[in-house]
């Protein structure tokens, strides 16, 4: 029984990461969408709620990542 609720646990909590994760890939090609239509990194920062600099780390990630 105990072991079943810990299985169980463990299946949650990696829903919960996968979620989350998925979030954070939409919300990085996003910013990316919205920077290659000039928006200002601020803009994009304020419409996906997070700060600048993870903006500019996601513009740079995805930069690299498209070559």
């Amino acid at each position: 029984m105990i072991f079943e609720e810990m299985m169980k646990d463990e299946r949650e909590a990696g829903r919960r990461e996968g979620r989350q994760e998925g979030k954070q890939e939409t919300q990085q090609n996003t910013a990316f969408n919205m920077h290659q239509k000039g928006y200002t990194n601020e803009a994009i920062a304020e419409v996906l709620e997070v700060d600048v600099k993870t903006v500019l780390e996601w513009i740079s990630e995805s930069k690299s990542s498209a070559k």
